[in-house]
């Protein structure tokens, strides 16, 4: 139903590492990297074909790798994985060059919420900031806290790296989520077999903060595929305006789970949609949903680790 994007800033130095928007510096020496957010950046040090990527801003160790050609690098997070990079060089419109965030001009702070909404659209961001409200009174009405500070960008385009079905991504490292405007999302024509519609625009939010905060309250995150991609399907679909909940559940009468070990990445992965439909209809059996929510962010239940 939507793909992480989490790392593909790493992917596309474009936005200055983990779409943070800055800048990829000189081609030798101490090179900082000027980030949108605060103007302090991320450091990267260059030695001979050697990076270094200090990552203390977001309390994670340090990330090493080497340059492979004169604009491409590989680079090792360590608790993540290795990925390959697209260096681009130094200037003003390098930031601005990024299409994911091309449609992010004006910023609003959702009531009652952690999120804060950057979009060009005020009625976008309206529609989004009941989907963010919805799922963080979810998230609350289990026990869980919600206090984190979150973002949520309204692009035109999702980042190249990131599924072209999808509508939505999220980027654990610089706590971020992205969502097509509603303009780009009503050319889809039909999300979930509905046809869209604001309705469900909103319902697409609720589905990017549920995996916003799952990241910033889970004990053992990163989670498994299964993991996140459960609290974010019983999120939406718990949120979701009745008639359109009822209507996506008919289409798959027989999607559910009988047992938690049925509850798989190889699930998820052969239809997200049904796998969607058959968490939520697991979760509406289960007699201890806040304990089972709380169970899933330790990482106690649904599979192994799995890093984005």
């Amino acid at each position: 139903m939507d793909a992480p994007c989490s790392n593909i800033a790493v992917v596309q130095l474009a936005a200055a590492l983990l779409l943070l928007g800055g800048l990829f510096g000189p081609a030798s020496g101490a090179s900082p990297v000027a980030g949108a957010h605060g103007g302090e950046g991320i450091p990267i040090i260059q030695q001979g074909d050697r990076l270094t990527v200090n990552m203390a801003a977001f309390g994670r160790p340090s990330a090493e790798g080497a340059l492979t050609g004169p604009s491409t690098a590989t680079l090792r997070f360590p608790g993540d994985a290795t990925h390959d990079a697209t260096l681009f060089a130094a200037g003003p419109s390098a930031g601005a060059a990024d299409p994911s965030r091309s449609a992010s001009i004006g910023s609003i702070a959702c009531s009652s919420t952690p999120i804060t909404i950057q979009s060009q659209d005020p009625r976008d961001a309206e529609t989004l900031c009941r989907g963010a409200l919805a799922a963080t009174d979810f998230f609350r009405s289990l026990g869980q806290s919600t206090d984190t500070a979150l973002a949520l960008d309204v692009v035109g385009r999702l980042p190249s790296a990131v599924d072209r079905l999808a509508v939505g991504c999220f980027s654990r490292i610089d706590r971020r989520a992205y969502v097509l405007t509603y303009e780009a999302f009503s050319t889809r024509g039909t999300w979930l077999g509905l046809p869209v519609g604001r309705e469900l625009y909103e319902s697409v939010g609720a589905h990017e903060v549920a995996h916003a905060l799952t990241a910033c309250t889970a004990a053992a995150y990163p989670l498994s595929v299964q993991a996140t991609e459960y609290i974010a399907a019983v999120v939406m679909f718990g949120t979701m305006h009745a008639p359109s909940r009822d209507a996506v559940l008919a289409q798959y009468p027989d999607a559910d789970f009988a047992s938690d070990w049925k509850i798989s990445d190889v699930a998820y992965g052969l239809d997200p949609i049904r796998f969607g439909v058959g968490a939520y209809r697991h979760f509406l059996r289960e007699p201890d949903p806040a304990g089972l929510l709380r169970s899933i962010l330790a990482g106690a239940v649904l599979g192994e680790r799995y890093h984005y």
